[in-house]
């Protein structure tokens, strides 16, 4: 049986894509010698691989071989070289006069003169090249060694301006309050004159009036963070001194062991620092206050003395207020009493005024209602400006030695004039005292002066200015010994920077580095300090005996 199957052959034609023809044999080649049918639409080409096949394409072409061949011409311009040949090159330039002078064998003393001139010139020349050399090389060392210092310079002066900024905006001491008030004063005598040149008349007065409120708002505002810093100081100092009480009692024993021991006194100590605590601690609830207030009561129940009897006046004033829903802020000055008595109960714990009596003797003792009493008795005076009474010693005399007004007042009261910052010139004192105790001179006068002198001599005498580059930054300048032989003092001093105060003490003998213009000025203002410090002559000459150094502020 034979069956008959058809064959179909589906594969694309091949596109001719260029090749050659064998003549001999008339076969064609094909160049693509791989050639694939197109791909089917529905396979991705990730899937498949592909490759390009190229052939390379020869030409022959003739070309025509270069030869090189010598050739000799007649032509000008055109040497050729010879073995024969000599080179001559052409050498310095050398005067007619020279070659003479050498060409005979001798020279004149015209020339001999004009060749030790030249002579000198070209060493001098190249002793200053070499002397210029060395010293920019001494130059670059310095610099090279003197970076850290320049860094550390320039730091400590960009944290100084930022440790300023810092204090402007958050004092904590003296001297950051005496620097806000100084900016205060500066303001406003600044914004006075600028509305005396503005304005006229009606006009000027109600700029003034303006500037007067905003004052008034400044050194409120001054004010009140002048308070809270003596508030957090005193708190504070209130708990170191619970703190020292608390300490337990030791000593070294047998084999250097230490040994400590709590008496009764300092379990006492830490039974009083809990209620101090408790007392001050803030955000308690009402039911938590009353607890307090009834632990402490309970605790003093034992005692009859004044100050207890006090303690007990207030606490019962204050359970009376929080029965009746009065708010905590209407009972701050109550709570701060209550503590202040608390304070001077742990005070005066050992003396005699803490003693208890009996209980007919502190019947004896009330006045009024709760055994309340005066527990101080020293003298008291109204300030005429804020009305509030305060004791003596919150009063200084007037320019007419009598008593008018309280010390904050009179800090605060408005002034024609800017008020002084001390800060710069304890600084300067400061300075001046360790390097006087480094040399060992104790009997100098900067143990005896004060800031206030200071003050006189830089901004009066020198007017607040470096003697040599009159620098006017108070915070850059340092005083320092004009002459070293002699310890320092006013009339033997120079206000300069700290850069060219560092210069000054290495420098052996200032006469002979500074100009005479300089030495003139140096000299004048030390005279001059010599006359406006005379009263201190006596301190410069007698040394100082005594182990205390004595401190005296001079007011000029």
């Amino acid at each position: 049986m034979v069956i008959v199957v058809e064959i179909v052959d589906n594969s694309t034609k091949k596109p001719f894509l260029g090749g050659w023809k064998d003549v001999r044999t008339q076969r064609e080649y094909h160049n693509a010698t791989t050639q694939t049918r197109p791909r089917d639409p529905k396979v991705s080409w990730d899937s498949l691989t592909s490759r390009d096949t190229q052939t390379t394409v020869f030409a022959d072409k003739s070309t025509e071989v270069p030869l090189e061949k010598d050739s000799q011409t007649f032509e000008n311009g055109i040497h050729i070289p010879r073995i024969s040949d000599k080179y001559l090159l052409a050498g310095k330039f050398e005067p007619k006069q020279r070659k003479d002078v050498l060409q005979d064998g001798g020279a004149s003393s015209e020339n001999l003169e004009a060749f030790a001139v030249k002579i000198q010139k070209c060493y001098r020349a190249y002793r200053t090249r070499a002397m210029i050399r060395h010293f920019a090389s001494i130059f670059r060392n310095l610099v090279r060694t003197n970076v850290s210092f320049y860094r550390t310079f320039e730091e400590q002066h960009g944290n100084r301006r930022q440790l300023h900024i810092i204090n402007s905006t958050k004092p904590r001491t003296r001297d950051d309050f005496e620097m806000l008030y100084n900016l205060v004063d500066r303001w406003r005598i600044e914004e006075i004159e600028r509305a005396n040149r503005t304005f006229m008349k009606c006009s000027k007065m109600a700029a003034h009036a303006v500037i007067l409120q905003k004052e008034i708002e400044l050194l409120r505002a001054i004010d009140r963070m002048k308070t809270e810093v003596k508030q957090a100081q005193v708190e504070r100092r209130n708990m170191e001194f619970l703190i020292r009480r608390t300490k337990p009692i030791t000593w070294t024993g047998y084999r250097g062991c230490t040994v400590s021991m709590e008496t009764l006194r300092v379990q006492k100590a830490k039974e009083y620092k809990r209620l101090y605590e408790s007392m001050s601690r803030m955000g308690l609830t009402v039911k938590e206050r009353l607890n307090l207030l009834l632990e402490i009561k309970e605790f003093f129940k034992a005692h009859t003395c004044e100050i207890v009897l006090e303690i007990i006046y207030l606490i019962d004033q204050e359970l009376c207020l929080l029965s009746r829903n009065v708010h905590e802020t209407m009972l701050e000055q109550l709570r701060a009493r209550l503590k202040l008595a608390f304070l001077y109960f742990i005070r005066k714990e050992t003396s005699c005024d803490a003693k208890c009596r009996t209980e007919e003797e502190a019947v004896a003792l009330n006045q009024g209602p709760g055994g309340r009493r005066v527990i101080t008795n020293q003298m008291t005076r109204v300030c005429g400006r804020c009305g509030k009474l305060l004791a003596i010693t919150r009063f200084g005399l007037n320019r007419h030695q009598r008593i008018s007004t309280c010390l904050n007042c009179e800090n605060i009261a408005p002034k024609s004039s800017v008020r002084p910052v001390h800060e710069p010139f304890d600084e300067m004192l400061r300075r001046v005292r360790k390097h006087e105790a480094k040399m060992k001179a104790f009997d100098s006068v900067a143990f005896v002066i004060g800031p206030k002198g200071i003050r006189h001599l830089v901004t009066v005498i020198w007017h607040g200015k470096s003697g040599i580059s009159e620098c006017t930054d108070l915070h850059q300048l340092a005083l320092v010994r004009f002459q070293k032989e002699a310890t320092w003092a006013p009339w033997n001093t120079l206000v300069l920077t700290k850069r060219e105060a560092n210069v000054h003490e290495e420098i052996e003998e200032p006469n002979r580095v500074y100009s005479k213009h300089l030495i003139e000025k140096f000299l004048r203002k030390n005279l001059q300090a010599r006359v406006t410090f005379k009263s201190l002559d006596m301190f410069a000459v007698t040394s100082m005996n005594d182990s205390k150094a004595r401190i005296i502020n001079v007011d000029l």
